[in-house]
């Protein structure tokens, strides 16, 4: 009787354990516009977005503004700056600047995380991303000393569709003790691109 009594307390504590964990997980994923349904087993991920939410905004976040460029932003003493963007058939290029006002921190691009995402919550037009280009002469080997600047283009492949409303450009710098990730949301309306 022992040996199953202990046994159903482990049981239940183990399906506890369980459902907690799923519960978790099912609260993250929703959290970030999706809906979790399980089904015979086999997890499904519906997204719970509308139609009308995708017209009410051009960024998948509601809160996100979109700005016009140049776009500063600054974190924990650096500071990246938006200047300008090119497109062109095979790239989408982003002239910027990286401002390190660190005084003992050495910073470098992490250009294989950065991505680019365009038409966000654009009504008739897909939502497309790009990675970065296998060459990027500007930021492939830079290493940005305290209280140093340095100026250029980061390249990304080319976007099929050149009818651009809305861009998303991430990078992310490391440093010495933490990763800084930057993420502009640029308004792309009546915006007159490079062409070099």
């Amino acid at each position: 009787m022992k040996k199953i009594v202990m046994g159903f307390i482990c049981g239940t504590i183990f399906f506890t354990g369980i459902s907690a964990y799923a519960m978790n997980i099912t609260t993250e994923t929703e959290a970030i516009g999706y809906q979790v349904d399980f089904d015979n087993g086999n997890i499904k991920l519906n997204s719970n977005r509308t139609d009308a939410k995708k017209e009410d905004s051009t960024s998948s976040d509601q809160n996100v503004k979109l700005q016009r460029i140049p776009v500063t932003q600054k974190i924990n003493e650096v500071e990246v700056i938006v200047h300008a963007i090119r497109i062109t058939d095979k790239t989408t290029d982003f002239e910027i600047t990286i401002k390190n006002n660190t005084d003992d921190e050495n910073i470098t691009p992490d250009l294989l995380s950065s991505v680019v995402g365009a038409n966000d919550h654009v009504v008739g037009k897909p939502y497309e991303t790009v990675k970065i280009s296998p060459t990027n002469p500007d930021f492939g080997t830079v290493n940005i000393k305290p209280n140093k600047e340095i100026h250029g283009w980061v390249r990304h492949q080319g976007l099929v569709e050149k009818n651009i409303e809305n861009l998303t450009f991430q990078l992310t710098l490391n440093g010495k003790s933490e990763k800084r990730t930057f993420t502009f949301h640029i308004d792309c309306k009546d915006m007159k691109f490079r062409t070099l």
